[in-house]
């Protein structure tokens, strides 16, 4: 009797092991911003479907970016989150389901926390604001994932993709009455986003249409309401000559900011780890903490 008694007092203790790390305590091990960045980053290599070899690409990658910058709303995360363990730990159940690559899980947790977000009026889905050399470093990545594996993460993605011409027309008309100071955040934003899309993400790739977009928006901004609408039309074709680009291009450089913001991310070596250390049939700790 005694060898079978042993032998389940090692059973259970490997498997607390396996799991230690993610469940074990974990509103004093890891901030609730840091698991929720963890998550995005578990996200994106779930929906790139990355093989071994693309993940250690993506690792090596990462190791050239650090120190990482914190997207500026994790504050809100964690004050929002850590006086909850419940909250907690429907963040732990979300990363356990993705790292088991579980969709019945994934769908049920991602659902608890779209709920989570509207109890709270927090986002719990921080986005990653990449780095100049992610930017570069995404752009050679991109090749390196195949046409079906840019299709399936496209398709979880399609509403997030942007005509570069449609944000420019409405741009056009969006920054009328602005403050000088708004306007100066919304040109800049403007401008780089229709900019990485026509041209490209590395800012090198981007700089003389960046100066067009600009000089545009500030054409506009100045003008009267009614030298605005006078001028409309030429103003509008101008940013059509500006902004038109062949669509597949158009995707390719939306995909390349996708991994820049993936590569940027500070929880990616985390995930990474835990991705390659998960054992599948783990004993799950979360699924008690209801």
């Amino acid at each position: 009797m005694r060898p079978s008694f042993l032998h389940l007092i090692l059973a259970i203790g490997l498997g607390l092991s396996a799991c230690s790390r993610l469940f074990a305590d974990p509103i004093t091990t890891t901030r609730p911003s840091d698991l929720a960045l963890e998550i995005e980053a578990l996200r994106a290599i779930d929906d790139l479907q990355a093989t071994s070899s693309q993940v250690d690409q993506l690792r090596d990658a990462a190791a050239d970016l650090t120190p990482k910058t914190q997207p500026a709303d994790i504050q809100a995360i964690d004050d929002a989150v850590a006086g909850d363990r419940a909250d907690y730990v429907a963040l732990l159940r979300l990363r356990e389901a993705l790292l088991k690559a579980d969709p019945a899980k994934i769908q049920s947790s991602e659902k608890e926390l779209a709920d989570l977000e509207e109890q709270l009026k927090v986002n719990l889905s921080p986005r990653v604001i990449p780095a100049p050399p992610a930017l570069r470093s995404a752009v050679k990545l991109v090749p390196q994932f195949s046409g079906p594996q840019i299709a399936a993460y496209l398709g979880q993605h399609s509403e997030e993709v942007s005509d570069p011409t449609e944000v420019l027309l409405a741009a056009l008309a969006q920054c009328r009455g602005m403050s000088i100071r708004d306007f100066r955040q919304f040109n800049q934003d403007v401008t780089q986003q229709v900019s990485e899309l026509v041209a490209g993400v590395d800012p090198k790739d981007g700089r003389a249409l960046s100066t067009r977009i600009s000089n545009l928006l500030k054409k506009t901004h100045q003008l009267s309401d009614d030298d605005f609408d006078a001028q409309r039309p030429d103003l509008e074709d101008q940013a059509r000559d500006i902004a038109t680009a062949d669509s597949a291009a158009v995707l390719h450089h939306w995909m390349a900011r996708e991994i820049a913001q993936l590569l940027s991310n500070p929880q990616l070596n985390a995930a990474l780890d835990d991705r390659l250390s998960w054992a599948g049939d783990a004993p799950s700790v979360s699924e008690g903490e209801k």
